[in-house]
């Protein structure tokens, strides 16, 4: 739980709130929420991957990239941790961004490596090597393992 700016929403969501808002009630609302599972949170930190593939933590919340790998360290030195990844509905997801610098000398080859990097069959490759979803790529998802 090292994230607040991503577990605020993601608890918003969980009390069917809107994850978007700033209504002060639910704010309160998720913090009572925060509050009451506290004794139970081990330490906030954003680095869980090494924690969860050696089994010194048992439950985290992260991104599904770094949670997936977690899962693969665990079952590369078969040290029998199990790890799961839950995506439950209504999560939010990540979108990153490609930018071209004004100034760039290359305008058209960084066009050419974009559209390259978005064909389904590549950003599909991409996400599997990452472990992360390819960007807003809704034909490369047919292309992918069911994490």
């Amino acid at each position: 739980m090292g994230h607040p700016e991503r577990n605020v929403p993601d608890l918003l969501n969980y009390l069917g709130k809107d994850p978007k808002g700033s209504n002060p009630e639910d704010l309160k609302a998720a913090a009572e929420v925060l509050k009451s599972i506290r004794p139970d949170v081990k330490r906030f930190s954003p680095s869980i991957i090494d924690e969860l593939a050696r089994g010194d933590i048992c439950l985290a919340a992260g991104n599904g990239g770094d949670l997936n790998l977690a899962k693969a360290r665990s079952e590369e030195v078969k040290n029998n941790v199990g790890i799961e990844v839950l995506t439950p509905k209504g999560m939010g997801f990540w979108i990153e961004s490609w930018l071209i610098p004004a100034d760039a000398k290359n305008v058209a080859n960084a066009h050419k490596y974009i559209n390259y990097t978005l064909d389904p069959e590549i950003a599909a490759k991409n996400g599997i090597a990452v472990t992360f979803a390819p960007p807003a790529n809704r034909r490369a998802k047919k292309c992918l393992p069911s994490w």
